[in-house]
């Protein structure tokens, strides 16, 4: 028996944490309707295999005692993360970063929401515990004696099957969305878990945090050509509700600029201290600016509110109950085309979309770490008003500094005031937008120009009528709703909104400057606390979880504006740079990833996991499923020329943030 390397039983317990993590992974993989077979199984067997062999080993260079401790330990960590993380997948459609984990797990504070998914998700809690119990049932059988040649052996069979499962990952390709790619580079979340399984994902996202990311790689566009001649918005995209005059059609067309800022990129390249350095001044370089357009300046002078509204969608918008929001839809301009997809830290990296233009890093919370590293931030909103002379403010009615934005707002150049920094609403879960707006406007209606933000909170999940404070308030106005519970607790909530609004606008009318205020309000991402099916309830058809999900509005109103009606598709990155083009604000277009709705540049809507919608095709990057807009041809290399052009939008913008990228190129200022 000495002369053995194995004993039976040692090797029962390879096979238990084998089977354990095989049992686990498959679970995530069917919970996500994830196709069973493919790449992603092959590699989450060999590198669960490789995890197996190492926890065997370790239990097994311990007296019988201490491994038989040692390996239920380990199985119940193996629990908890499996657990941990697909509750947390349940509640906001992604994974818990290690980042996260460190800065408080911020999300997973709301109580109500914890236990809303639990009543529901309590089935899979139970099957996800089957091996645990099993084990610590059985385990007095597994352990006899201590084997170290046995364990030293099953450390290099560890070492080998990670190191097989890492020469195998290029077998599968090395380009976009494959294998290789997702273990490489700091891509989705949500598709590493599919291709990699969730403790591989995992592993490299605390590696990444801990060790730091390898350097980005990439190659700048080609150079536009050095002149192009002026171009007019085509009105095929821009459809008012109103008659163009025939005259107009006479007008000899304008020439428009380039929306661009005097940068000497020669320069910069020439003098830039890195290699890393220089590729992104080749790069933004030569990214093609936009133009400006007939509707540049239309609104400069004027005051601006923008609102980033929790988990907002069009199904919030009704004649009766929610009157506010269909007046600004109907006489403003309507975005039909608009996407606001989901990005991996929820609300946070909704709101830096919006109010950056930039899409955010994975794995952290970019809003906060661009307040935290005081990134200079030129093109913000907040900053670039308050060099004109407005007064400018930001709200949050929920705790003043969740997701840390006690740094991150001001860093935007607003006089920043949340729950218990000044706005003191009435703590409840969630807190009254309503509240929110009757608070705030004595802050700014004062007679001088002004810019202030909100960020709302009465839309927020869980949608029911125990738990939601704004849903219960609101209930008896959608009693009588043909639909679901919790779709009429996702009304009643939005319902608070619809006040606020209402109470806004009549404040600007009471201060004499509703005629030359601009409302902008725009969703963090889709309300991913209904269930598909109540989703589908408010559709009239099986949502299609893919792109209509994350297809919602964008309301832009100023009173007795002329309604105008926007087909363009577009998406929640093009908001501040659409923004800043009708305020007549300076900024550069080429530093920006999304573009001026208005301009023309090309349509793209850009996906959190780097799927698009542009006029001419849908494309899934989950699937790889092409979808033709109406059928339409489509040329060879169009749909990897856009592949290249959001891959490297996600790239540079995630430099942006590491280097304080605008500070490399302004300095002290524009």
């Amino acid at each position: 028996m000495k002369n053995k390397f194995f004993e039976k039983d040692q090797l029962k317990l390879f096979l238990w944490f084998f089977c354990s993590v095989f049992y686990f992974e498959s679970m995530v993989r069917i919970l996500q309707g994830v196709p069973y077979f493919g790449a992603g199984l092959l590699f989450i067997a060999l590198f669960g295999a490789s995890l197996a062999a190492l926890l065997t080993a370790i239990c097994m260079l311990l007296p019988p005692k201490g491994g038989k401790i040692l390996s239920i330990v380990f199985l119940a960590l193996m629990y908890a993360l499996y657990v941990i993380q697909m509750f947390y997948y349940f509640m906001f459609s992604t994974y818990l970063t290690v980042f996260s984990i460190i800065n408080g797990m911020e999300a997973l504070g709301f109580g109500g929401n914890i236990w809303a998914t639990l009543s529901v998700k309590w089935p899979f809690v139970l099957l996800m515990f089957v091996p645990f119990v099993l084990y610590v049932i059985f385990a007095r059988k597994l352990w006899r004696t201590r084997n170290i040649r046995g364990a030293l052996l099953l450390l290099v069979a560890a070492i080998a099957l990670h190191f097989g499962g890492r020469v195998m990952l290029p077998a599968f390709g090395t380009g976009y969305f494959s294998p290789y790619e997702y273990y490489t580079s700091n891509s989705s979340l949500n598709q590493s878990v599919q291709h990699l399984g969730i403790f591989t994902t995992f592993r490299l996202n605390a590696q990444r945090h801990f060790f730091g990311e390898p350097e980005v790689q990439g190659t700048a566009p080609s150079a536009p050509p050095k002149e192009t001649p002026p171009l007019v918005y085509p009105e095929d995209k821009l459809e008012s509700t109103t008659d163009v005059p025939a005259a107009a059609e006479e007008t000899k067309p304008k020439e428009y600029t380039e929306q661009v800022l005097n940068i000497d990129f020669d320069a910069l390249i020439q003098n830039a201290p890195d290699e890393q350095t220089r590729a992104m001044h080749e790069y933004f370089a030569n990214v093609q600016p936009t133009r400006e357009n007939e509707y540049t300046g239309k609104f400069e002078g004027y005051n601006l509110i923008t609102i980033t509204a929790e988990a907002f969608a069009p199904y919030a918008i009704d004649e009766e109950l929610t009157p506010t929001l269909y007046k600004m839809y109907n006489e403003g301009f309507q975005f039909t085309n608009f996407y606001c997809p989901e990005w991996e830290v929820s609300t946070s990296d909704g709101e830096y979309v919006n109010c950056l233009g930039l899409v955010p890093k994975r794995g952290v919370w970019s809003m906060y770490l661009s307040g935290k590293w005081e990134n200079e931030l030129p093109f913000a909103l907040g900053n670039q008003f308050s060099a004109l002379g407005y007064n400018t403010f930001a709200y949050h009615n929920n705790t003043y500094d969740y997701y840390n934005r006690d740094l991150s707002h001001p860093n935007m150049g607003y006089t920043y005031k949340g729950l218990g920094n000044g706005l003191e609403v009435t703590q409840t879960w969630p807190e009254s937008d309503l509240e929110m707006i009757d608070l705030s406007t004595k802050d700014y209606l004062t007679g001088q120009p002004f810019h202030a933000y909100y960020m709302t909170v009465s839309g927020h999940m869980a949608y029911n009528f125990d738990g939601n404070e704004m849903s219960k308030k609101n209930r008896e106005l959608v009693k009588n709703v043909p639909i679901s519970e919790g779709a009429k607790a996702y009304l009643a909530c939005n319902i608070e909104l619809d006040r606020a609004l209402q109470l806004l606008l009549e404040r600007l009318e009471e201060a004499d400057v509703a005629d030359k205020t601009v409302i902008a309000l725009s969703p963090d991402h889709p309300p991913y606390g209904l269930a598909p099916e109540e989703i589908s309830e408010f559709l009239g058809h099986p949502v299609d979880m893919d792109f209509e999900y994350a297809k919602n509005t964008f309301l832009l109103y100023t009173p007795n504006m002329e309604p105008t009606k926007v087909d363009k598709v577009c998406c929640s990155l093009d908001i501040l740079p659409t923004l800043s083009n009708l305020f007549g604000l300076p900024y550069d277009s080429r530093l920006l990833m999304g573009r001026d709705i208005f301009s023309d540049a090309e349509p793209l809507a850009i996906f959190g996991n780097r799927s698009f919608v542009t006029d001419k095709v849908s494309f899934d990057s989950d699937s790889g499923e092409v979808v033709p807009v109406d059928g339409q041809a489509i040329e060879e290399g169009y749909i990897e020329s856009i592949q290249q052009i959001v891959g490297d939008k996600f790239q540079w913008s995630q430099m942006m943030l590491d280097t304080d990228y605008y500070s490399l190129v302004f300095g002290e200022g524009i």
